[in-house]
């Protein structure tokens, strides 16, 4: 009885238990997540061209999501832009000293943490890019 309390007080066998667990569940996790995975995909492709075909043909349509890419791409660079300027004007590089390495992780977090809306506005402008090409790539298919 005492080692069974000795076992449930041991960090190294719970982490013995729960990595095993999750290594027998690995396949049937995969086998389940990935046509989860295909099919949305697949949906997600299906509801753009199916957006894709309902516009195609209206010029001012067209023109509206070539404007909307090009107004993301200037968010996203203006976004950049402060993002740099900000760690310019706040100098948060001076106070890091070399060998203190808690404080250059806790710097680094604030970095890290800080340029996420950067990455978002990124795979906003990104989706939209891609949007615009295929529209352009198939409205121009039809025409020939």
């Amino acid at each position: 009885m005492s080692s069974i309390l000795n076992n449930l007080t041991n960090f190294e066998w719970w982490f013995n238990g729960l990595f095993f667990t999750l290594l027998a569940f690995t396949p049937k996790l995969y086998f389940y997540i990935t046509p989860r995975f295909k099919r949305f995909f697949r949906n997600r492709s299906a509801k753009e061209l199916k957006a894709i075909r309902l516009i195609r043909h209206d010029h001012v349509k067209v023109l509206r999501e070539v404007f909307h890419e090009k107004c993301l791409f200037l968010i996203f660079i203006l976004g950049a832009m402060v993002y740099i300027y900000s760690f310019v004007a706040n100098n948060i590089f001076s106070d890091i000293e070399i060998y203190n390495q808690d404080k250059m992780t806790h710097k680094l977090n604030i970095i890290f943490t800080l340029s996420i809306p950067v990455y978002i506005l990124e795979i906003m402008y990104i989706r939209r890019r891609s949007y615009v090409k295929n529209l352009f790539k198939y409205r121009d298919r039809l025409k020939k």
